[in-house]
């Protein structure tokens, strides 16, 4: 009877071991195919979670592509509109890399170039947003 309880508890044991590591190797994968950007310069692994400023730029820029990538392609100037938008996305977004393995006072600098090359393009989506939903 106790190796029969003993078995049965180690068995829990195991498989909930196996569960934990199974969401967890999960979670992660989700978390890397949700860091990056369609067709952009790869970034670090932890800018999905972190509080550095560049990883934070990153990740409004991620949500800036994937806004225009759930728009319609529409007409000829809106599909132009929306492919110079992203390429300056992805330009931005290379510069964020480049930009975290600056170090010194120069950082600053242009860690603030690139806070409002980013402000600047979210207020393009939101542009372009608005008048391919009709809702300005």
């Amino acid at each position: 009877m106790i190796k029969v309880l003993v078995v049965v508890l180690v068995l829990l044991v195991v498989g909930g071991v196996w569960f934990a590591s199974s969401l967890a190797s999960h979670a992660k994968r989700k978390q890397v195919a949700q860091s990056g950007i369609a067709g952009g310069t790869p970034v670090p692994a932890s800018w999905a979670g972190d509080h550095s400023p560049e990883a934070r730029m990153h990740r409004r820029l991620v949500a800036a592509s994937r806004a225009l990538e759930s728009l319609p392609l529409g007409d000829v100037a809106s599909i132009e509109r929306k492919v110079d938008i992203e390429q300056r996305i992805n330009g931005i977004n290379a510069q964020l890399v480049s930009a975290a393995v600056v170090s010194g006072g120069s950082k600053a600098q242009i860690l603030a170039a690139l806070e409002a090359q980013v402000a600047e393009v979210e207020g393009d989506v939101a542009r372009v947003v608005v008048d391919r939903r009709g809702l300005g």
